[in-house]
């Protein structure tokens, strides 16, 4: 269960070219990925949106911005590649574990580095705010990517976070985000907060 999660994940983030697949096809060299996909865009609501059609389902991303910017807390280094607003349908049919219905989902796509393993830092640094009112302390469990100090190295590597929305995002226009420096064993912080802004 834990290779299929991981190569979805992949997947879902595959849209934008500068992701790096490295990592996804050393851990899924054995799993066998779609055989095509089938993009285009389309008029919704007033929105120009990018459509991905997969065997897995369709992934159609509303907004989205790219190259935001390169940030250090402590001995990590987090560079933000991409926010992206997107709605998800998949085929359970064939995916009988996955949601059911539309979802509408905040992507953040990362890649991070550390040269200090020793550390604690996971998805709950990420702190998010959308200008509708909606606050997320740690992304979702389903579809995000595994993210834990202990677990990164000075190489970048790539993670996703994903945050579902209760509301509708084609009203989100800015997104919030503030990263908690990383800690030590003994709880002591190890660098500074760091805040920016996505705006659509």
């Amino acid at each position: 269960m834990a290779v299929l999660l991981i190569g979805i994940v992949i997947i879902v983030a595959g849209c934008d070219d500068s992701i790096d697949v490295s990592e996804s096809k050393k851990a899924n060299s054995t799993q066998e990925q779609p055989a095509s996909t089938e993009r285009q865009e389309r008029e919704s609501d007033g929105y120009k949106m990018d459509t991905e059609n997969w065997e897995m389902g369709s992934f159609d991303t509303v907004k989205k911005k790219v190259d935001i910017g390169e940030y250090q807390t402590g001995p990590i280094s987090i560079d933000v590649k991409r926010v992206s607003l997107r709605k998800w349908n998949f085929n359970t049919e064939a995916y009988e574990s996955l949601p059911e219905g539309e979802q509408q989902v905040l992507e953040l796509f990362i890649k991070i580095a550390t040269t200090d393993n020793e550390i604690n830092f996971t998805d709950k640094n990420f702190h998010v705010t959308t200008d509708t009112g909606e606050t997320f302390r740690e992304a979702g469990k389903h579809l995000s990517s595994y993210l834990n100090g202990r677990y990164m190295f000075e190489a970048k590597t790539s993670r996703t976070l994903v945050y579902y929305l209760e509301g509708n995002l084609e009203e989100v226009n800015k997104v919030n985000f503030i990263i908690d420096a990383p800690t030590n064993e003994n709880g002591e912080s190890l660098g500074e907060n760091k805040e920016f802004i996505v705006e659509f």
